[in-house]
């Protein structure tokens, strides 16, 4: 299991975002590289996007408020 992760890095301080959709559902088979979420921060909305190829499993749910680090989902 792989775990799908809000990258740090693209975070200042307590931001906060909010995850705006999923762009497979859940129980989809995905690939490493593929769009998998979108996220918006206060002035940029950016993609998240699969760290390894299988089921994608959703553990964050559309409209979540997240932080830098969060784990949304995973890949099985």
């Amino acid at each position: 299991m792989t775990d799908i992760i809000i990258p740090e890095d693209m975070w200042s301080g307590d931001q906060e975002g909010v995850l705006v959709c999923w762009t497979f559902e859940n129980g989809a088979t995905v690939r490493q590289g593929e769009v998998a979420a979108e996220v918006a921060l206060e002035k940029a909305q950016m993609e998240i996007c699969a760290p390894a190829s299988g089921v994608l499993r959703q553990m964050a749910r559309e409209e979540d408020v997240l932080r830098g680090g969060a784990v949304i989902g995973a890949i099985d």
